[in-house]
């Protein structure tokens, strides 16, 4: 295998996860004024399934063809997987403020939601007391910090008074350029979400796009070894924009029985697998 296609591995791997968490860090200083400005992060507050407005296509439509067949309402799909959980349910946002995303359930299906971003881009606006209040209403809250940063777990699980968690859900579009292609990096942040998710919870989550093979791979190893216990699907996009097609992307549900350590693939596997 070319060194080129190989994943960074010694010096260039901590070189690409330092690169990242400054470049994250950094937008948390200038991201008001580059969303604002230049438009270049269009999915800041995105409908759950409702049409492509001005901040960027549903998750609906990212995440459509993760859905059982027949089901076309990720609402839909979402509030029937965790029915037993109707007005006691929490859910989180990875990567997003998730204000639009919650406020479009079914009313008090979510006892408590929060959004996790690397700021609440919504500061710039006059309206942000306003959107404060209606995200009171449904029981939202917001969270600056970086998804890398185990200090914002802290904060999340004093949010979440140390509960599990019954939906996960990320997808970031452009915001994936804050991921460091470095799989050893996304799967300890895999493992924590895996970790703050309730028996019989789902989640979805977008991967950049350069992460396929090793997506194909590892769904095929827990379809394989633990059909029984974790429910899994996924789907490969081209681009991780994904402004017309799918995004690459899986559906997890953690089911009875299921491991109590999210099941990774080896190093020495990774290691053989192309970007």
């Amino acid at each position: 295998m070319n060194k080129f296609n190989a994943f960074p591995i010694g010096k260039e791997r901590k070189e690409e996860i330092r690169e990242t968490y400054k470049n994250a860090t950094s937008f948390q200083t200038r991201g008001n004024r580059e969303i604002f400005d230049s438009k270049h992060y269009t999915w800041i507050d995105s409908p759950l399934d409702g049409p492509n407005i001005i901040d960027g296509k549903s998750f609906g439509k990212s995440f459509g063809y993760l859905l059982p067949e027949g089901e076309a309402s990720l609402r839909n799909y979402i509030e029937t997987t965790l029915a037993r959980r109707k007005s006691k349910a929490v859910g989180v946002e990875f990567g997003g403020i998730g204000s639009r995303l919650f406020s479009e359930f079914t009313p008090g299906f979510f006892a408590k939601s929060v959004g996790v971003s690397l700021l609440d881009h919504r500061g710039r606006t006059d309206q942000l007391a306003r959107l404060t209040e209606r995200d009171k209403k449904i029981n939202h809250e917001v969270l600056e910090g970086n998804i890398f940063d185990t200090e914002t777990y802290n904060s999340l699980n004093k949010k979440l008074e140390n509960k599990k968690v019954d939906l996960i859900i990320e997808r970031m579009g452009k915001g994936l350029e804050f991921v460091p292609i470095e799989p050893y990096t996304v799967s300890r942040i895999l493992q924590t979400w895996y970790d703050l998710l309730r028996e019989e919870g789902v989640m979805f989550v977008q991967v950049p796009v350069v992460f396929n093979n090793l997506l194909e791979t590892w769904v095929a190893k827990i379809k394989k070894e633990l059909e029984s216990v974790i429910e899994i699907e996924y789907q490969k996009g081209n681009s991780d924009a994904a402004i017309h097609g799918a995004c690459s992307a899986f559906r997890l549900r953690k089911l009875p029985r299921a491991p109590s350590e999210l099941p990774l693939l080896d190093p020495r596997t990774v290691r053989k697998i192309p970007r």
